[in-house]
């Protein structure tokens, strides 16, 4: 869980330094990062949707900010 979480905040940085988005957008993408570290706070599963909620995040900000292919290993 610490890595995705981790992963989360690189790929968050990097989206607001680098990114192609408007503002609106990364606004968007840090409030849903900061209700993802709210979900921790449920007892018994929170921590399992918050978890979810962090991969599908790292996934859309990455595929926004590098473009679709930046998980791919081909280059």
């Amino acid at each position: 869980m610490l890595f995705v979480l981790i992963l989360l905040l690189v790929v968050l940085v990097c989206c607001w330094i680098m990114g192609d988005q408007g503002l609106v957008t990364k606004l968007i993408f840090t409030g849903l990062a900061l209700l993802s570290f709210g979900l921790c706070l449920i007892p018994d599963v929170g921590s399992w949707v918050a978890m979810a909620l962090q991969s599908i995040l790292v996934i859309v900000i990455g595929g926004t900010t590098f473009g679709s292919s930046w998980l791919s290993r081909r280059r």
